[in-house]
C-alpha cells in the first residue's frame, strides 16, 4: 500500500496506529501514532490542485513558527518532522506532497463554534497569533492561495454575507 510508503518515510517502525481525520476540508490527514515511542503525529497530504505550490505553505509555517519562537508565543507550536532523509515535504508515486506534524495532545478542532464561549475564546487566541507575528521582523511570507492573507478582504467579504444574511432573512 502507498501510504505505508510515506509512512515508512518518516518513521522506522511498522508498530503504528493510522487514524483518518475526516473533519478537513482541503486536505487529507491522518492521526499517525508510533506505538514503539509513544508519540503521535499528524500526518497529511497536502491537497496541490488547491495549493499549487506547496513548498510555500511549508516554507510560511517554517517562517511563522520561527517569528512564534523568538517571540515567546505561550502556546505549543505545531512543527514540521523531517522526513528520515531531512525533507519536509515527501511525494508518493503520483507526485502528490506530504509531510508530517508534530501532535498537539488534548487539543479539538470545531468546524462550527459549540457556543458562543468557544467561539469568543478562538478569536481570542487567533488575535493572540495575530499580534505575536506582526512583528517588525515578519519575514515575507507568500500567498499560498490567492487572498489568503488578506485579512482586510476577508473582514469585508465577511460583512458581506452579514448583509447577504440578513437580506435573506
Amino acid at each position: 500500500m502507498e501510504l505505508n510508503d510515506i509512512i515508512a518515510a518518516f518513521i522506522t517502525t511498522n508498530n503504528y496506529e493510522l487514524t483518518s481525520i475526516t473533519d478537513g476540508l482541503i486536505n487529507t490527514t491522518y492521526l499517525l501514532e508510533n506505538k514503539d515511542q509513544g508519540k503521535k503525529f499528524i500526518l497529511q497530504k497536502i491537497n496541490n490542485h488547491v495549493f499549487k505550490q506547496p513548498e510555500v505553505v511549508v516554507n510560511n509555517h517554517l517562517m511563522i513558527n520561527e517569528v512564534l519562537r523568538s517571540n515567546n508565543y505561550q502556546f505549543e507550536i505545531i512543527e514540521p518532522i523531517p522526513s528520515l532523509t531531512g525533507k519536509i515535504l515527501v511525494k508518493d508515486k503520483n507526485g502528490q506532497p506530504w509531510r508530517m506534524l508534530s501532535f498537539v495532545e488534548n487539543s479539538t478542532t470545531f468546524l462550527t463554534a459549540p457556543s458562543l464561549q468557544t467561539a469568543f475564546d478562538a478569536a481570542k487566541t487567533f488575535s493572540y497569533f495575530l499580534n505575536t507575528v506582526n512583528t517588525e521582523q515578519l519575514p515575507a511570507i507568500e500567498d499560498s492561495l490567492p487572498n489568503f492573507l488578506n485579512f482586510e478582504k476577508r473582514v469585508a467579504d465577511y460583512k458581506d454575507s452579514l448583509k447577504m444574511q440578513s437580506l435573506i432573512l
